[in-house]
């Protein structure tokens, strides 16, 4: 309901502005821009689908029956077999009006990009950027691979600044609230804290479980950044076609916040005792 009521178009301004549907500029070949859904991304995507699979038909009813007539014995042969394709030709029409439909935007759709199913489409670099931001109090910057590059003889050859890339523009206490619920997502009651139980460092965090069209388990989805207070990391963590959020991928994203702030892993225990893991 309070995305049907936000509405379509707040939504996709909002995730535009945390850096989805867009480049972050990580410097690597090949980083595409992942979706943020729309009408027109979605009229586009499925007209595209509908074409593909109507169009070869249409087009196969046209080149059989073309010969046929053109080679009919009399002008009544030659009008019945157009009267038998136009029957087919309308026939597959109407089947594609059937579908047609859903070339419109719904309130479901709105209703799927708001919990994050349906078209949404972001790649891990641009969801850990996106729990980067929220902990930067809406201020993005731009992912780097490395800080320094030193040549052979120890000679500087280039540096990489921290490099804002954008502010969102939301509220301070809209993000404070946001900050509030993910820091809850860990703790007794929140959905990753079997995870996290243990961990003497306070996590924000948001577990997620996408369904994927096809398969028969879901994607593993999980973004965090610790401490609360003062974040030093951020962590995206997406485990394809392995379960939930909270119980598949949190897991491996408590062992690597575990790892930066020096403390005991726990997979690495689980893994001895059963001998697998890879």
């Amino acid at each position: 309901a309070v995305g049907n009521l936000t509405g379509i178009s707040e939504i996709a301004r909002v995730a535009r502005e945390f850096g989805l549907g867009e480049v972050t500029g990580l410097g690597l070949p090949g980083e595409v821009a992942g979706v943020v859904p729309t009408p027109e991304y979605k009229y586009k995507t499925v007209k595209a689908y509908l074409d593909a699979l109507f169009k070869p038909r249409l087009k196969a009813v046209q080149k059989s029956y073309a010969p046929l007539i053109s080679q009919a014995p009399d002008e009544k042969s030659r009008r019945k077999l157009e009267r038998e394709r136009d029957r087919k030709l309308a026939s597959i029409r109407a089947e594609y009006e059937r579908y047609a439909w859903d070339l419109k935007w719904r309130p479901y759709d709105t209703l799927n990009t708001a919990i994050g199913q349906g078209y949404n489409l972001y790649t891990p670099v641009q969801l850990v950027n996106y729990a980067a931001t929220i902990a930067n109090n809406g201020v993005r910057y731009r992912p780097h691979l490395v800080k320094k590059v030193v040549g052979p003889k120890g000679e500087l050859i280039a540096t990489f600044e921290p490099e804002i890339a954008g502010r969102a523009k939301v509220k301070p206490e809209t993000l404070k609230v946001i900050q509030e619920g993910m820091a809850l997502v860990t703790k007794p009651g929140g959905t990753a804290y079997g995870a996290f139980y243990d961990l003497p460092v306070p996590v924000a965090a948001k577990t997620g479980s996408a369904e994927v069209s096809g398969k028969k388990g879901t994607h593993a989805l999980f973004v965090a950044y610790a401490p609360v207070e003062k974040p030093e990391i951020a962590v995206a963590v997406v485990v394809e076609n392995a379960g939930h959020g909270g119980s598949v991928a949190a897991p491996v994203a408590r062992d690597i916040l575990a790892a930066y702030f020096n403390l005991p892993l726990r997979l690495q225990e689980a893994t001895q005792k059963t001998g697998t893991g890879d």
